[in-house]
């Protein structure tokens, strides 16, 4: 009886010790595969991924070709200051945009700064400069370089970056930077079909610039108007002077939509797509080449009205000039759902106890007392 006793409780309690188990540390297996999911698979509305420079303290420029994207490049100022002030002049005064890339050399160079479209050669605006060199700058994959011609001391203008290692021309030529985004835009500009090593077609630089990053806030995030069913949210930039490419907007997890006008900017909101509640309403700014921080307004929508009357849409107070509160609240959320496991963890191990309890008071009642040694007559 005791073996079958063993057979039919221990496998039960073992049942209902796993699954408590699995109860309590399965709190920890839902947070870390929630918090995974929101960080990673496409874009997320909290982090764009801007670029960053291995010394804050470097200028980075920003170079847009036409048809491709951009390319960010970090230059090494401190590194090869002379050749780098050159450059900078360059872009200072819009030198640059407009020009083409003019030679592209199959997994060696793209090379560009000296010529406009149909190879009109452009004059330099400064002297040449003198050769430099530092043993940290080599031609790895991606470096920026200055061109020349025989004379090691006539650079001016023309520059190019390296695709792929090109070791042996360290020593040789002078490298001040190094690209940290859009690696893969200047491959496929080496790919592109050439007669000799000039492209077929132009490879247009539309502007070369510093990168800033955005850093823009809005006046206010206002209800212009309520037509029934519709809500128009308007906003102003506090900055008038910052160049702004376009104003987008996203209601609750849908898609960006473009808003109308930059500085000054309206949406329309149908909300007969959504229910009534609370809303999130975000905006973001984009310069040409980069987002600025998400912004949020939070709206109360309540379509439940008369019908001859407009709908309501209550903005809801909101210090917070970006999206770290909804983000808060948005764990707050997972942390208060992941809770449940825990607690079925904890009553399952609770019930274990008791069952122990119980099946020894039920043992301990059932099991006879101990028998008596006989007595055996020693006469």
């Amino acid at each position: 009886m005791l073996f079958k006793w063993k057979l039919t409780v221990v496998p039960v309690i073992c049942l209902l010790l796993s699954a408590g188990v699995i109860g309590i540390l399965g709190n920890g297996v839902a947070t870390t595969t929630s918090e995974s999911t929101r960080s990673e698979g496409g874009e997320s509305i909290y982090d764009f991924g801007e670029p960053k420079p291995t010394d804050p303290d470097n200028t980075v420029v920003i170079m847009e070709i036409t048809n491709y994207g951009s390319i960010v490049i970090e230059l090494y100022d401190s590194l090869a200051p002379q050749t780098v002030s050159n450059f900078i002049k360059y872009v200072d005064d819009g030198f640059y945009n407009g020009l083409i890339f003019h030679r592209v050399a199959k997994d060696f160079v793209i090379q560009g700064g000296g010529y406009g479209p149909g190879m009109e050669y452009k004059d330099p605006t400064y002297p040449p400069i003198n050769l430099e060199i530092h043993e940290d700058l080599t031609h790895v994959d991606g470096a920026l370089g200055m061109a020349r011609g025989s004379d090691p001391d006539s650079a001016t203008t023309q520059f190019y970056i390296s695709v792929g290692d090109n070791h042996h021309l360290d020593g040789e030529y002078a490298v001040f930077g190094q690209v940290i985004s859009g690696h893969d835009i200047y491959k496929l500009i080496n790919e592109v079909p050439v007669e000799g090593e000039q492209p077929v077609d132009d490879i247009i630089i539309r502007r070369m610039a510093f990168y800033q990053p955005v850093d823009i806030s809005f006046k206010s995030h206002s209800l212009k108007d309520t037509i029934y069913d519709t809500v128009i949210i308007v906003g102003e930039v506090d900055d008038s002077e910052v160049y702004i490419e376009k104003v987008e907007v996203r209601i609750d997890g849908n898609s960006w939509e473009v808003a109308e006008g930059t500085s000054t900017w309206s949406y329309t909101w149908d909300t007969t797509k959504v229910s009534d509640g609370i809303h999130t309403v975000y905006v973001r700014a984009h310069d040409g080449f980069y987002y600025s921080a998400v912004q949020n307004l939070t709206l109360i929508v309540n379509n439940s009205v008369n019908e001859n009357e407009p709908a309501k849409y209550e903005p809801v107070d909101d210090d917070s000039d970006d999206d770290g509160d909804d983000k808060e609240q948005g764990e707050d959320k997972e942390e208060s759902t992941n809770l449940f496991p825990l607690i079925v963890g904890i009553v399952v191990i609770i019930a274990i106890i008791l069952l122990i309890v119980v099946l020894m008071i039920i043992k301990s009642k059932k099991t006879p007392p101990p028998e008596r040694p006989k007595e055996y007559d020693l006469n």
